[in-house]
């Protein structure tokens, strides 16, 4: 995932500030996708890209909590 993302952040032909990943459909967050998430956070920042998160339901934000991504990402980019 991270791969792609860094991929399409990259062909645009302006620069990208922001991706906000839509979570709606996401029912749950495992220990492999945050540890994903973590790694594409950082690769992201690297790029000064911020990573925000739409549509996040209390379960998966309460996971997010628990692996720290909401840490990573502060809470007021969910």
């Amino acid at each position: 995932m991270s791969q792609e993302i860094l991929r399409l952040i990259q062909i645009g032909p302006e620069l990208v500030a922001w991706l906000c990943i839509h979570m709606i459909a996401v029912n749950d967050v495992d220990f492999s996708a945050a540890a994903t998430l973590r790694e594409t956070f950082k690769e992201l920042e690297q790029a000064k890209v911020r990573l925000v998160f739409a549509d996040v339901s209390e379960k998966v934000r309460s996971e997010l909590d628990r692996s720290g991504i909401t840490t990573l990402v502060k809470a007021g980019a969910i």
